[in-house]
């Protein structure tokens, strides 16, 4: 896999297999980059929203990735104080928000539940393993993609 940039590649990957599986038959959009607009753009919710299907609920995802981390609680500072912010608003008011973390070194990716990390951030704690959702090798991706988002 040629990458320049390990998230935006993530990313990338990440939206184009949410539209190969959720445009058809629900709702995916995805958010203006903060960082790549500069100070054009506010605070953008999470890099996606995804709504499956009528049944399913609003899923607000944010992705992250590491060249050398091997789980999300090892660079918990990757994650902004904002990205927190939107995640314990939408938790708050009965939406979804999750975080995904690739590991590169493990070639696996973690789903973390947004509100989990909303608390820890405000009270300065580390992620505790309770807040994972999910923990998969990169072949899973598809899989796990339409397991947790169509819930």
């Amino acid at each position: 896999m040629a990458k320049n940039n390990i998230g935006d590649w993530f990313q990338s990957e990440f939206w184009n297999r949410l539209r190969n599986h959720f445009e058809s038959c629900g709702l995916v959009h995805e958010f203006v980059d903060t960082r790549q607009a500069a100070r054009f753009v506010r605070a953008q919710p999470s890099d996606f929203m995804v709504k499956a299907n009528l049944g399913a609920d609003t899923n607000f995802v944010e992705v992250k990735a590491s060249e050398k981390h091997d789980s999300l609680r090892s660079c918990f500072q990757m994650v902004r104080d904002q990205q927190c912010a939107f995640a314990r608003k939408w938790c708050y008011l009965g939406e979804r928000y999750t975080f995904w973390f690739y590991s590169e070194p493990r070639n696996m990716i973690e789903v973390w539940d947004g509100m989990t990390l909303a608390v820890c951030r405000a009270q300065g704690t580390p992620l505790p393993k309770s807040g994972l959702i999910d923990e998969f090798p990169w072949d899973q991706l598809d899989q796990k993609m339409i397991e947790i988002l169509t819930k």
